[in-house]
């Protein structure tokens, strides 16, 4: 009788351990402990605790979509919108500059490079517009050594 209710035991705890996992303690308290730390941080941000709704946590398919949107959102605004709307085309490096000048697309476009506005007017060989107040300077011929 003893070993039946023995093997009656371990076959309870183990049946309790391996199939009904879900409603382990340990689990709960960490799953506890993660909602109450984010409820805390919305209440935090939104400071006056008037009628807001506290923000439900993006899963990871929101985040994937919210990277994809903004990356698409950055390329568009840095890539197309010059084209479209004759804004000048940023340019951080003195390789990025003469990169966009090679293109021929760019012709009689505005290249912004180190906080000046250049007017790229012929690419084979590159000769570009500065306009420096009443000053416009013709650049022409630039060798590289590379």
């Amino acid at each position: 009788m003893f070993k039946l209710l023995a093997i009656l035991y371990i076959f309870i705890n183990a049946y309790d351990t391996i199939v009904v996992q879900k409603d382990a303690p340990i689990r709960n308290m960490k799953e506890f402990i993660e909602n109450a730390q984010y409820r805390e941080d919305q209440l935090r941000y939104h400071c006056n605790l008037g009628n807001y709704m506290i923000i439900p946590k993006k899963n990871l398919y929101e985040t994937i979509y919210d990277d994809i949107k903004k990356y698409i959102t950055t390329s568009i605004e840095e890539n197309i919108y010059p084209v479209l709307y004759d804004k000048p085309i940023n340019c951080e490096t003195y390789n990025e500059f003469i990169h966009n000048s090679k293109m021929k697309h760019n012709i009689n476009k505005k290249l912004s490079f180190n906080d000046k506005l250049f007017i790229l007017k012929k690419n084979n060989p590159m000769r570009w517009t500065l306009e420096i107040d009443d000053l416009i300077v013709e650049i022409d011929n630039i060798q590289t050594n590379s």
